[in-house]
């Protein structure tokens, strides 16, 4: 996949085992980046803000897990939001963006965040 010259919304496969209730995910799992570490937003209040910075070279991919969040994204041109609600895409975020993100669920949401640096 080309890297896009701004965020952009990329369809993410996590097959659903629904009997026992698991997702995996192996090796890259077909994402447009070499993820090198993931981290989670939990417990974050609603309304509450995380991020509000850039990375110089780090792509990330923003996936929803639960909840309903809002990723305010500024580049080099106006800003840009998106509202995310399924796991079924994720927010591909390319480096030299402002990205803010705001858990607009229940205080119980997650996002899991995958970053192509460690």
């Amino acid at each position: 996949m080309v890297k896009p010259a701004e965020p952009m919304l990329v369809p993410v496969e996590m097959p659903y085992h629904g009997e026992n209730g698991m997702t995996l995910v192996v090796g890259q799992g077909g994402l447009p980046i070499a993820v090198k570490r993931v981290f989670f937003l939990v417990g974050v209040p609603r309304d509450g803000v995380r991020g509000d910075h850039a990375h110089r070279r780090c792509h990330q991919l923003f996936m929803p897990l639960e909840g309903e969040w809002e990723v305010e994204v500024q580049g080099a041109g106006d800003p840009l939001s998106w509202t995310l609600r399924t796991r079924e895409s994720a927010l591909w975020v390319t480096p030299m963006n402002w990205v803010r993100v705001i858990n607009r669920g229940w205080g119980g949401g997650w996002m899991a965040v995958l970053a192509s640096a460690p």
